[in-house]
């Protein structure tokens, strides 16, 4: 499959996050960052590997893409050919195991941590395994993983307990076995050790912590590139950029460090290219989720029976915003920021309409003069009494009133009274229309002559239609 690159059907396992490109030795999957012959990179995890190429889990698409080595330049091909090579050829920690096979055909495998009459006891991967010796068929002696078995720390503290700290060549073995864990800094550490007790290993330890830091900067400097492309994939510019130019200032003669000027150029290309297209955003994407995601938000305000209308109203004018927009940056892996930029560019969107409905009263001042004078118009057995009950309602508590009303509204009143809310203090592009309410038939009054409880004599409700 000569210079072939096809996608094949995803891993029914997660994507396990093992040290990048030029490490010594990594457990499973490999992670590092691939070249192909046409110039363009992709990220990824190694998970099969044969004569032909190998397979490539992509962080990108979390698809599966097979590379065939033809499509790699020389050099990249012999760099991934000693990644995937197995372990013994890398001089991975390999561990004294037992594979037993069930009576049923099943097969477990790992280190022995107990063995007795009754039972065998192997260290698994996340567990310890119990294996009833009644059900087991046979037991075979196998080389095992170190790294597939325990992370590379786990491993390490492993060797580190049972190390004699005064014995230089126990230092010197630990520090080969952490520079094939990829565990750099700890392999300075230890090599100096053995150096410093015994003379004898300071030519090694001149000659191999040259290496070690070459392999440390390497290491570190692909991990910078690649948080960076995970970050370029969810569209996330800056803080990409800020990563490409810790790496370039940081590790400029390392392999990804060198690569770090193209890959600023091609965040600054994708960045535009995103800009240009935002309009595909706002008109199919961003727009109608915000709207979605904001009467998700109030329907969760409304149905809060211990917060105060006062709380929910400082909430809205506080906080529900920011809320949205963090939602859908999560939905569309975007930054918050850039889903801010598209809200605002909004246009051409339909109308909405969101009534205050009997709880108009709370947002709308109340002209007790025009209503007086209209009161005035009526027959002296009507106005007096309404003229006293409008002097009460202008002298009642409003902030109790509201409270009062908030408990007693349905779920139904309370979120078309956010809704309308949210629309004035948050959403923007939001006019006031007015309809007579519903009680009163905008008098004001009822029937009874009474000043209409349901406006609170406002004789109207008050309606905002934004976009």
């Amino acid at each position: 499959m000569s210079g072939i690159i096809r996608r094949v059907r995803p891993l029914r396992f997660p994507a396990l996050f093992c040290l990048l490109a030029l490490c010594l030795t990594c457990p499973g999957l490999q992670g590092t960052t691939v070249k192909l012959k046409d110039g363009t990179y992709r990220s990824g995890e190694i998970v099969a590997s044969d004569a032909d190429g190998f397979t490539l889990h992509e962080w990108s698409t979390g698809g599966n893409i097979k590379i065939g080595w033809d499509a790699l330049p020389p050099g990249e091909a012999v760099r991934l050919q000693n990644l995937v090579k197995p372990p013994e050829e890398k001089g991975e920690p390999m561990l004294d195991g037992l594979l037993i096979t069930m009576d049923d055909g099943k097969t477990y495998e790992g280190p022995l941590v107990e063995k007795s009459p009754e039972k065998y006891v192997i260290q698994l991967a996340t567990s310890q395994r119990h294996i009833p010796r009644n059900r087991v068929a046979k037991t075979e002696q196998v080389k095992i993983r170190a790294l597939s078995i325990y992370t590379a720390r786990e491993f390490y503290d492993l060797r580190l307990k049972a190390l004699d700290a005064m014995n230089a060549q126990q230092q010197y073995d630990l520090a080969v076995v952490c520079m094939q864990i990829g565990l750099y800094d700890e392999a300075k550490e230890h090599i100096s050790k053995a150096a410093e007790l015994d003379s004898t290993f300071g030519e090694a330890a001149q000659k191999r912590i040259p290496v070690i830091e070459k392999l440390a900067a390497e290491s570190k400097a692909t991990a910078l590139y690649i948080d960076a492309e995970r970050e370029l994939t969810q569209r996330k510019f800056s803080a990409a950029r800020e990563l490409i130019q810790q790496l370039i200032e940081s590790y400029p003669a390392t392999d990804a460090g060198r690569r770090g000027p193209a890959m600023l150029q091609k965040i600054d290309d994708d960045e535009k290219s995103y800009v240009a297209d935002r309009i595909k955003y706002v008109d199919t994407k961003v727009v109608p989720a915000y709207y979605t995601a904001l009467t998700a938000s109030l329907q969760k305000l409304a149905g809060d029976k211990k917060a105060t209308l006062a709380e929910t109203m400082t909430y809205i004018e506080s906080g529900l915003h920011q809320e949205v927009l963090d939602s859908l940056a999560g939905k569309f892996l975007i930054e918050a920021a850039e889903v801010e930029k598209i809200w605002s560019a909004r246009q051409g969107t339909d109308a909405r309409t969101a009534s205050y409905g009997d709880g108009s009263f709370l947002v709308e001042q109340l002209d007790s003069q025009a209503a007086a004078n209209e009161f005035r118009m009526l027959p002296p057995d009507k106005r007096g009494k309404l003229i006293a009950e409008l002097a009460q309602r202008g002298s009642a508590d409003m902030t109790t009133a509201g409270e009062d009303w908030w408990k007693k509204a349905s779920s139904q009143r309370r979120v078309s009274w956010l809704e309308a809310y949210a629309a004035e203090k948050v959403v923007g592009n939001a006019t006031v229309k007015y309809v007579p309410c519903i009680g009163c038939s905008g008098k004001r009054y009822t029937l009874k002559t009474e000043l209409c409880k349901r406006c609170m004599a406002l004789g109207k409700d008050r309606v905002v239609e934004y976009k």
